[in-house]
């Protein structure tokens, strides 16, 4: 008998696990319904109906899933797999409810579109708890084998991230929420992970502990910081992102990548951020080779990026961060009549101020450089507040104004007590060299050479001490002319005429450089220049006069004196004596007003 009983209860308990292990056809409208009661609260998913759906009791109790679909609020669907898992609450079982506590998707398509809700808009404090509260008592959710489709229309943007897998662990408010997430993209790993300790407390608008680390094809991200939801969401601490490919990363982020970065930037430091503003203190970034510290804000309203800031490095070069200048002449020696730059870009707005030991601008060497740039509504301004370059001190300001058929630029400037000798070589010319100062003002219209030229007014002016002209002796022509007619080639082009002082003001009218004023005064000599230069056919029209000088500076009535016209193209020009009795004089149009 006591065999018969144990072999009888034997057979039920392997009659019920056999039971308990089989797999029971439930109604799929009774299953999407039941689960939907169970996340009622949440406004973010629905469950649709699926194509089949069985249930059992052993191991665990739980739903298997044909055809899973969960929709957001609108009916767009979010996820489907052919296959989903669903482990049931037996706390809930009991109280005759149904309720997952863990969810496992085997090769799920995950649709994002991010011009939809809740990729737009702001999630609200409400709206966050009810999400949160949704999810209770799911406690994970595992992915298996899946694809993430990521669209946007307005970012032009429609990829695919593939098997992807990983779990999503406390789901549930009053747990530790972990991602730990793995997929291929572009050819290369993804890798998603992260914690945050208190969803609840950071639902409720208050900080919460949060670290997560990303990494990507087009950048990698680190974060440890506080979160914090509601009707302020936000987030602060210490971050260090890099990307190589910045340009397709503001394109996903929706906005125009600037084009004062290079391809590649690397960036730590501490943040501070909310859905419209972004602000790093302490931070150092790296872009194009160049590393510059300070303070950033990024802001964006309206959907238009701002970036604020103040910067400063040890060294910079701006060739690695900005395409230079089209060449200002054509192969022909004439002024190109392509843009010389591209318009300022009115798709964002600038306010930056710089503080660099040795700026490098397109191999002009400035050291202790205060400068500024701003940009606003395409309208750029930049301001060097103070440098030194060739051993002086210079200021300036540059401002761009473009419309849709050209641009508008003003710019002035000075250098105080500079070298120009290697200012003058480093433009081209080495027969200059002396001391002294410079300033100009000029304004034009256009957008090529050609035209910035034809349209050039202002004016100019330079003063030099202790220095001299090579390639043309005043002193040796002079003192030949006592003895015969001048040969230029062999009187005036064999070695130079060293100055006490040379003083040059001219008057920019239409592209036409008039000489106000030009002289030159050595020990025994003083010469002047009259006539002007016609920039835009890039022709000369001068004429130099020199004599010879007493020590007390005044020519004598009897001292030697020559004049020599100058006409023709720069390049090439002619230097002919002047027969004093011909009465020659330049021409009127380039001639001082």
């Amino acid at each position: 008998m006591r065999r018969a009983a144990i072999g009888a209860g034997f057979v039920v308990a392997l009659t019920a696990i056999t039971a308990g292990s089989v797999r029971w056809p439930v109604s799929p409208g009774w299953v999407a319904a039941s689960l939907n009661a169970a996340y009622g609260r949440s406004r973010l998913l629905s469950w649709g109906e699926p194509q089949a759906a069985t249930f059992s009791v052993l191991p665990w109790p739980s739903l298997v899933i044909v055809d899973a679909r969960l929709d957001s609020a609108s009916g767009a669907n979010i996820v489907s797999s052919p296959e989903a898992r669903v482990d049931l609450s037996p706390l809930e079982l009991v109280l005759g409810q149904i309720a997952a506590a863990h969810v496992s998707l085997d090769s799920p398509t995950i649709t994002f579109d991010l011009d939809r809700t809740p990729f737009v808009g702001r999630l609200g404090a409400a709206d966050a708890m009810a999400a949160l509260n949704g999810f209770a008592p799911l406690g994970s959710v595992n992915l298996t084998n899946g694809v993430v489709r990521v669209l946007s229309r307005k970012r032009g943007l429609d990829t695919v991230i593939e098997s992807v897998r990983g779990r999503f662990d406390g789901l549930s408010p009053a747990s530790t929420l972990i991602v730990d997430m793995s997929a291929v993209w572009r050819g290369g790993p993804l890798i998603l992970s992260g914690s945050l300790d208190e969803p609840r407390r950071a639902a409720h608008g208050k900080p919460s502990a949060v670290k997560f680390a990303f990494q990507s094809p087009l950048a990698d991200l680190t974060f440890a910081g506080a979160l914090a939801a509601g009707a302020a969401p936000g987030a602060a601490g210490t971050v260090t992102g890099s990307s190589h490919a910045l340009a397709e990363v503001f394109r996903l982020l929706g906005a125009p990548a600037p084009r004062v970065l290079g391809a590649d930037v690397a960036i730590s430091g501490r943040v501070k951020a909310s859905p419209e503003d972004v602000t790093f203190d302490e931070a150092t970034v790296t872009t194009g080779g160049q590393t510059v510290q300070g303070a950033l804000r990024l802001t964006r309203s309206g959907g238009r990026l701002a970036i604020s800031g103040s910067l400063d490095a040890e060294r910079l070069s701006l060739a690695p961060l900005m395409d230079p200048p089209e060449p200002l002449l054509a192969p022909d020696g004439g002024w190109s009549r392509k843009a010389l730059f591209a318009a300022p870009s009115g798709d964002f707005d600038l306010d930056l101020r710089l503080s660099v030991g040795l700026l490098d601008v397109f191999g002009v060497g400035l050291d202790n450089v205060a400068a500024s740039v701003l940009l606003k509504d395409g309208a750029l301004t930049a301001s060097l507040v103070d440098a030194t370059a060739y051993g002086g001190r210079g200021q300036g300001v540059l401002h761009l104004a473009c419309d849709d058929s050209a641009t508008h630029i003003t710019a002035r400037g000075k250098l105080a007590g500079a070298d120009f000798g290697p200012a003058a070589s480093q433009f081209g010319w080495s027969g200059l060299t002396g001391a002294g100062d410079a300033e100009f003002s000029l304004e034009t219209d256009g957008r090529t050479p050609a035209a910035l030229i034809a349209a050039l007014g202002g004016a100019a002016s330079i003063a030099l001490a202790g220095g001299a002209v090579s390639d043309v002796n005043l002193e040796e022509a002079l003192r030949r002319s006592r003895r015969r007619p001048l040969d230029v080639s062999k009187d005036m082009r064999s070695g130079g005429t060293a100055f006490d002082r040379a003083t040059l003001n001219l008057l920019i009218g239409k592209g036409v450089a008039h000489i106000v004023n030009a002289a030159l005064l050595a020990h025994g000599l003083r010469a002047d220049v009259q006539g002007g230069v016609d920039l835009g056919s890039q022709t000369l029209n001068l004429r130099l006069n020199a004599a010879q000088t007493e020590p007390t500076g005044l020519a004598a009535p009897d001292a030697p004196h020559l004049s020599v016209v100058v006409n023709g193209p720069w390049s090439n020009p002619t230097i002919q004596p002047v027969d004093e009795t011909d009465g020659a004089q330049p021409d009127p149009s380039t001639a001082a007003p």
